[in-house]
């Protein structure tokens, strides 16, 4: 799946009828994938952001709270590797989504973190 994703992303297909650089045909499971990849990115780069916030909550300077979550869930989706597994049809974006998740749900819970006990 990942090498047929990847052929339809880069149009690097081979023999008559592939497609142009850089172009996917509206539906294509490349084009879906893609946009998963995209999306479970977008929701890893949320929750740091949350993470960080409900963190914090309850701390003194709740603005440096959000900027602290706006930073750090800029340096995770602006790093190297997350750019590269978010903007192609990799397995990694779901796993980041994950972890992220785990993150944010055990600020939640923790003693001493800011979620409710």
């Amino acid at each position: 799946l990942i090498h047929v994703a990847m052929r339809g992303w880069t149009g690097s297909g081979i023999g008559p009828g592939h497609q142009s650089e850089g172009s996917v045909p509206p539906g294509a499971p490349a084009r879906a994938a893609n946009l998963l990849c995209a999306a479970f990115g977008a929701g890893a780069a949320a929750l740091v952001f949350a993470t960080v916030v409900e963190w914090n909550t309850g701390r003194r300077l709740p603005e440096a709270s959000q900027l602290g979550g706006v930073v750090a869930a800029a340096l995770f989706s602006f790093s190297p590797l997350a750019w590269e597994y978010h903007t192609g049809a990799e397995v990694f974006a779901l796993n980041n989504f994950l972890v992220a998740l785990l993150l944010y749900l055990t600020a939640r819970v923790a003693p001493g973190g800011g979620g409710k006990h």
